[in-house]
């Protein structure tokens, strides 16, 4: 906040009838000192005083405004009536400047004054009319309240007007009928028009990711409408959840896929909630490169603004750990620029990955869904062979308008579905983690063995017969019996046949032998299971 004694806050009580009937070119804010030459015995402009209240009413009439968001006050200008975009002073000055250029000549009570004259006196000293603790003193007559998304009401806003989704359905209106103020990064950069006949060709590409064997299946293509839904409802006051999107193709030798549309997918969320998702620019839809977040740093979300609404964590590192980013999604984030106050904002989190990442605990499994996309596309064939165009670039009015109306119903059916975000079933998630979180050769090993439930194994005996028969491991000071037990561990986890191995239930000792009981997948959950855990 300022500490300025020369300034008094721009008084609220200012006659408002008289603001509606000026302009910023109404206000005269300088007095012009004139002196006579001796010689010639002309006027000339001997200084300049620049009435500072004055001034700041001139900005106001430009739209800039301090808006106070929490503990933070940042600067933005009013557009028109409801619509709002986040500046910085450089911005001020330049529209200022902009605002001068509009005359030639400027009156003051007596004389005119030349354009240059002004502006030589605003670049001697710009510090002294465009600093920080002057502009502050800009704060709104009435309060900039924003329009939310609500429990059962979505808002998309688009050049010619904005549309309300709810469980009734998806009307159009026109902006005069809103109450409060928007981002200017919310409002799409295209008109909301009819429904056309044209079946959107990203309902076509949804169609794509959720089939398998080339099949659409339809439970997880409406499960993966219902999650275009919740991401696109910008609505906090409620269990947040974070999506995971990765492959469904089993590897070879460990090797990361992707190219199977999880990039793409993202792209389209970021369509409808900013006017420029590809933009470095974009805070509504943030996008940042998982390969390059790190957890721990201060400034990791250095890209989120107030505005944000979504981040996409775009292809995270093998083996990301979920439990670094759970309160980020369930309680808010809190976002660090260099040398500002930090401040916390709710936005909803979807992470990308080519690998299987690690989701533990009942907290975190709850939190964080998994859903695979098919291998219909992958490096060898792409969106663009399938459909001949590239996605929004080549996309004429018909093309955006079948894809507004598809998103729009997705929302409308996430209303319809009580706002419930549901895990679809498994391609090959599990068959993918296990043999990311153990060997080939152990797998080989396991399904050899014929293991038989409910019966005890020597634990040490299988260490070593594995070790007999492959010579790498054997010949491998590194490769412990601890290793193989935890191999052991995550292959009862992850293979469908298995309930997954709990040492103090499956696990028995007798001076050194120790013995190890695999058990049949649901083993543990009903009522007549002799043993609790």
């Amino acid at each position: 906040m300022s500490n300025s004694a020369d300034i008094e806050l721009l008084d609220p009580a200012i006659d408002e009838q008289e603001d509606q009937e000026q302009s910023a070119h109404d206000v005269v804010f300088w007095i012009t000192k004139y002196a006579q030459h001796q010689e010639t015995g002309k006027n000339y402009v001997k200084d300049i005083i620049i009435n500072y209240l004055k001034l700041l009413k001139v900005f106001y009439f430009l739209g800039f405004r301090r808006l106070d968001i929490d503990d933070q006050h940042i600067f933005v200008q009013v557009i028109n009536s409801r619509v709002v975009r986040r500046i910085t002073i450089t911005a001020v000055v330049d529209a200022f400047f902009d605002f001068l250029d509009e005359k030639e000549v400027w009156l003051d009570a007596d004389y005119t004054l030349h354009i240059n004259k002004l502006k030589e006196k605003f670049l001697k000293s710009p510090g002294s009319y465009f600093k920080e603790d002057k502009l502050y003193r800009l704060k709104p007559t009435e309060p900039i309240e924003f329009n939310k998304d609500s429990q059962d009401t979505k808002y998309l806003y688009y050049k010619n007007g904005f549309v309300r989704i709810n469980k009734e359905g998806i009307t159009f209106n026109d902006y005069s009928q809103l109450e409060h103020y928007i981002w200017e990064s919310e409002i799409l950069q295209r008109n909301w028009l009819a429904k056309p006949d044209l079946v959107s060709p990203f309902e076509k590409f949804a169609h794509c990711i959720c089939s398998i064997n080339k099949v659409l299946d339809e439970p997880r293509f409406n499960a993966l409408k219902n999650i275009t839904g919740y991401y696109l409802h910008s609505y906090y006051d409620c269990e947040l959840q974070a999506l995971v999107l990765t492959d469904s193709k089993i590897s070879q030798d460990n090797e990361a896929n992707g190219r199977t549309g999880k990039s793409l997918f993202c792209k389209a969320l970021g369509y409808m909630l900013s006017s420029k998702p590809e933009s470095a620019a974009s805070k509504t839809y943030v996008d940042i490169n998982g390969k390059d977040f790190d957890p721990t740093k201060t400034h990791k979300y250095q890209m989120v603004g107030h505005e944000t609404k979504l981040i996409c964590l775009n292809d995270v590192k093998r083996y990301f750990d979920v439990d670094c980013v759970y309160n980020d999604v369930t309680e808010g984030l809190m976002v660090e620029y260099k040398n500002m106050q930090p401040f916390k904002v709710w936005v909803k989190i979807l992470l990308t990955t080519n690998k299987t990442i690690k989701i533990e605990g009942d907290s975190s499994k709850a939190r964080f869904l998994q859903f695979e996309f098919s291998d219909y596309f992958s490096r060898s064939y792409t969106p663009m062979m399938e459909f001949k165009h590239r996605f929004f670039r080549d996309w004429d009015a018909d093309h955006w308008a079948a894809f507004d109306w598809f998103m729009a119903d997705c929302i409308h059916g996430y209303f319809k579905n009580n706002c419930r975000l549901e895990e679809p079933g498994h391609i090959n998630l599990n068959a993918r983690k296990l043999i990311e979180t153990t060997h080939s050769d152990f797998i080989d090993f396991m399904t050899d063995m014929k293991i038989e439930f409910d019966t005890w194994y020597n634990k040490k005996d299988m260490f070593n017969n594995f070790c007999n028969r492959y010579e790498d491991f054997k010949n491998d000071s590194r490769f412990k019996q601890a290793k193989f037990s935890t191999w052991v561990k995550n292959y009862t986890k992850y293979h469908d046949d298995f309930a997954e191995y709990h040492k103090d239930r499956d696990e028995k000792r007798n001076d050194d032998l120790i013995e190890m009981c695999f058990r049949k997948a649901g083993y543990g959950t009903g009522k007549d299971d002799e043993t609790i855990f």
